[in-house]
């Protein structure tokens, strides 16, 4: 959902009620660049479910709808109709549908490689000669 007010930081565009009614409609999540209530009550009520939001607020808002299904710019995000979405507590990002069948196993490959380093971070072999040479050979690493 865009948000068209002027002080988005201020506008409230869902709680716990309306992101249960959104799961009704089969809503999976709601992306914001306005801000979101209730989180504890998201949490509890809508188990699962996500929202990405430039921040939280108190009171309730007076959401209008204005147009459905247009193509929205959310925190500098381009979100098109149809867009496959990733996100977690991290940030959100619009993943290109021609890499999607990939990045479950590049996932999993960065996870191995993070579980690795962690072991060797914790471990008593630990050292700043041996982390030198991981943090060296981690690929894509450009510091």
């Amino acid at each position: 959902m865009k948000d068209v007010s002027s002080d988005h930081l201020r506008s409230c565009h869902a709680g716990d009620v309306l992101c249960s009614t959104f799961r009704r409609l089969g809503a999976v999540g709601v992306v914001t660049d306005g801000a979101v209530r209730d989180i504890a009550g998201i949490r509890e009520r809508v188990p699962g479910f996500h929202a990405f939001a430039a921040g939280l607020v108190v009171s309730h808002g007076i959401p209008t709808i204005v147009e459905i299904g247009g193509t929205v710019s959310i925190c500098g995000l381009s979100i098109r109709p149809g867009d496959l979405l990733h996100g977690d507590e991290n940030g959100l990002l619009v993943v290109p549908q021609e890499i999607a069948t990939r990045i479950a196993g590049q996932s999993r490959l960065v996870h191995e490689k993070e579980h690795e380093l962690l072991s060797f971070v914790n471990g008593n072999a630990f050292n700043l000669d041996g982390l030198r040479l991981r943090m060296s050979s981690t690929p894509g690493r450009k510091d």
